[in-house]
């Protein structure tokens, strides 16, 4: 297979996956060579790429909206799935109401992003999203273009989507926000699944936007999401120690956290105080500062349990570690009354 071939099938068992919870029964995946080469679709292959080129259209993202709009037997063959004629068409003048390729990637990964963080949840907690090709279409009205498409259709709710994108970018609002706290909401207010005209639709299970646009410019936010704590907990010191996490007996209240300071004490709003975990613990002179600038790249090791009683490096220690420092990089003390260190090799 060439690289689009594969991408082709890539996105067939990711999106199969994801919207239907099992890629069983999705069988031309394990047939892929065998499809492609047929001579019944080789033809048809050629054509389909001249068609993505002449539209602008990127195919992984082409791919994820048409899985989106696939019936289950859509996905008995590459061509049922991508190479329908109605939806070539609706695809190609969706892309060209984006106005750009750029913003036709955002709308699939925008809807890749959603399906992906249903899919992670734990079973009680989540409800799907589902996708019905006839409620997402509208026939088409004379503001929307010439006379000869009155009456034919469109895709109103990803052309809603697109404009929504829009508007919260224009706002400095990461749509990606947007739409998980959306679908949080709904997961609250149906009983049942959830179509996604709803979502993509302003209705009044909008999100507090001024919450999410204050999330979107924290610079702290992807230190709180890893930590799961909520967007008002403070970091007074402007950092958290490395490899932080609370006590063990507090991992389900870290919503309630107000406070983390350098020296990984937390605080809740009743004032009470606890001191949490970190690396290195067995020095409290060990402390290294952790800050959104430097967070990625500490991510990796963070819940290495092996490092709570280990020394850091001395890169570690003399960029990230105590102002004021104690050892030099051979070990020994400064003041030659401490102890003298071994630090630890990467």
């Amino acid at each position: 297979m060439d690289k689009y071939q594969q991408i082709m099938v890539g996105v067939s068992q990711t999106m199969y996956t994801l919207l239907r919870g099992s890629a069983k029964g999705s069988g031309w995946h394990d047939k892929a060579e065998y499809h492609f080469n047929h001579s019944q679709y080789k033809k048809h292959i050629g054509e389909f790429y001249q068609y993505l080129s002449d539209n602008d259209l990127v195919l992984p993202s082409y791919c994820i909206l048409a899985c989106t709009l696939a019936r289950s037997e859509h996905f008995r063959s590459p061509m049922r799935l991508y190479g329908r004629v109605d939806l070539m068409r609706y695809l190609r003048e969706l892309r060209e109401y984006c106005g750009s390729s750029e913003s036709f990637v955002e709308v699939a990964d925008l809807i890749y992003h959603l399906l992906e963080y249903q899919g992670n949840l734990p079973p009680g907690d989540r409800k799907s999203v589902f996708f019905t090709f006839n409620n997402l279409l509208k026939e088409v009205d004379v503001f929307l273009g010439s006379e000869d498409k009155k009456g034919s259709k469109y895709l109103q709710t990803y052309y809603t989507l697109v404009d929504r994108v829009q508007e919260l970018k224009d706002s400095r609002i990461d749509p990606k926000l947007w739409i998980v706290a959306k679908y949080e909401k709904c997961v609250k207010a149906f009983k049942d699944n959830i179509a996604f005209s709803v979502l993509a639709n302003n209705n009044s299970l909008e999100p507090d936007l001024s919450k999410l646009k204050q999330e979107t410019n924290d610079e702290w936010r992807d230190i709180r999401q890893f930590l799961g704590v909520s967007l008002s907990c403070e970091f007074p010191d402007e950092s958290v120690p490395k490899g932080w996490r609370p006590a063990s007996g507090d991992r389900d209240k870290m919503e309630d956290i107000v406070k983390i300071t350098r020296d990984g004490y937390y605080y809740y709003p009743d004032g009470s105080q606890r001191r949490g975990k970190r690396h290195y613990m067995n020095n409290s002179y060990m402390v290294i500062n952790c800050t959104p600038e430097n967070f990625e790249g500490f991510k990796g090791s963070w819940d290495d349990p092996r490092l709570l009683t280990k020394m850091p490096t001395w890169e570690e220690y003399s960029k990230y570690g105590p102002e004021e420092k104690y050892w030099v990089e051979d070990g020994s003390s400064l003041n030659e009354r401490g102890k003298p260190v071994t630090w630890r090799k990467k």
